[in-house]
């Protein structure tokens, strides 16, 4: 009898050290499902801020070039990447290159000396390809805001014929992104490439760090 208690003793704590793990490693899915749910309430999947890529077509790693500027206005960033179909359905394909400039905005601790953890990124020179800017300028809480995504995806035609981009095999994307010489001059030092479907969706979204450069 006194074996019997014993047992259903280690079982009961078997069981409750069982349901306590159990709910201890369920607990972050839950938060990361409520976070995933109030970025979806503040911005939508539109403007969401992760890359978003497809199976419809690769893209190549850009390439980064500095040059000068011809005309001697500043120094010109130029990114080239291939845009490749991975079957042989020819589609149409809007194309946006964005070249900035960025900083990150520090929180310090309570004596204003340690820097604790980036409150925000600025961007401090912001050169789309096409343009203008404004069609990636939006109002947020009051406050003009470049974000990473195309008002008018319309606007990303082929610069020689003036329309969408038709991807049978390859097509290959060359643009040229001036910073213009001026007082605390700032070269690109990150760059983003989007490319939209005939109904403005996001089939591809990719940011990139620039840290070389190659020089010509």
């Amino acid at each position: 009898m006194r074996t019997c208690v014993i047992l259903s003793a280690i079982l009961a704590l078997t069981c409750g050290l069982g349901y306590t793990q159990e709910k201890k490693q369920a607990q972050p899915a839950k938060t990361e499902q409520k976070a995933e749910e109030k970025s979806q309430d503040n911005n939508g999947d539109k403007f969401s801020p992760l890359a978003v890529s497809t199976d419809l077509f690769s893209v190549s790693m850009p390439t980064f070039t500095k040059k000068v500027d011809f005309k001697g206005r500043g120094e010109v960033m130029e990114i080239v990447f291939e845009i490749v179909n991975v079957d042989e359905t020819p589609r149409e394909i809007y194309v946006f290159v964005l070249a900035t400039y960025e900083t990150p905005r520090w929180k310090y601790n309570s004596f204003g000396t340690k820097k604790m953890i980036a409150d925000k990124t600025a961007i401090d020179l912001f050169v789309p390809v096409p343009g203008p800017n404004s069609n990636f300028e939006f109002d947020v809480n009051g406050a003009k805001t470049v974000m990473k995504y195309a008002k008018d995806f319309k606007l990303g035609v082929d610069p020689v014929t003036k329309k969408a981009y038709t991807l049978k095999d390859k097509i290959v994307i060359r643009t040229d992104h001036l910073s213009l010489y001026r007082k605390n001059y700032k070269f690109f030092n990150n760059a983003a490439v989007l490319v939209y479907d005939d109904e403005g969706k996001v089939l591809y979204r990719q940011l990139y760090l620039i840290d070389k450069t190659r020089k010509r």
